[in-house]
């Protein structure tokens, strides 16, 4: 809802940590409940926070950090909104993304948001976000012995089937153990004539001339 309505340039409801279309990979994990509509999650986030003790007398108050950016400005604000329903209190916090950075890198944060662009296209380049030896860059200090073990094992094998499915149960524990909150996955924007031939989308919107033509 956030991605499609909010921002309206292509992005997509992130389901999964790795995006789709990554290459070595195959079909990326997913939320056990990406499925369950919109009112059941709503009902299953109550039940899981009356379990912790909170309700409409009793809300979460939480501080969600965002760097100086409209489209970041957007989805800050539909998250307060959204999480009044699950009787969370949010307070916004904005600050230049230098800034912005540093604190999550400090560990200075309740709820942050942050973005990370792929360096080549391989489910690697978002799993290590979550590996322990990362450091400052796994923002919420996230440790999970399997998941690292995964990752480990996948650095090791050279064939590539078996190291997507050690990704892959890199990919299940972070969803599983909550590492990270996707929210939405970028999208590239290009206006091509139909005349251009060989345009092919990819990952990283790389697009080298030697590969494209004119009918």
């Amino acid at each position: 809802v956030i991605a499609q309505e909010l921002l309206g340039s292509g992005e997509q409801p992130a389901r999964s940590l790795v995006p789709p279309g990554t290459d070595h990979y195959g079909e990326p994990q997913r939320y056990t409940w990406a499925d369950r509509s919109m009112p059941d999650r709503i009902e299953r986030a109550r039940e899981l926070m009356r379990a912790a003790g909170h309700g409409p007398d009793r809300p979460l108050a939480l501080e969600l950090r965002y760097p100086v950016s409209e489209n970041e400005r957007r989805v800050a604000v539909a998250a307060q909104a959204m999480w009044k329903a699950i009787w969370v209190d949010v307070e916004l916090v904005t600050a230049e993304t230098a800034v912005h950075y540093s604190r999550l890198q400090q560990g200075d944060f309740d709820l942050a948001l942050a973005s990370w662009l792929a360096v080549y296209s391989d489910p690697q380049t978002f799993t290590l976000l979550l590996e322990s030896r990362t450091g400052a860059n796994n923002f919420g200090a996230f440790s999970n012995e399997r998941y690292d073990q995964a990752t480990r094992r996948a650095a090791q094998t050279a064939d590539i089937e078996q190291r997507a499915q050690y990704l892959a149960e890199a990919e299940r524990i972070a969803l599983e153990r909550h590492g990270l909150i996707p929210v939405y996955h970028h999208a590239s924007r290009n206006l091509v004539s139909p005349e251009v031939t060989g345009w092919q989308q990819n990952l990283l919107d790389v697009h080298r001339t030697r590969y494209l033509g004119l009918e």
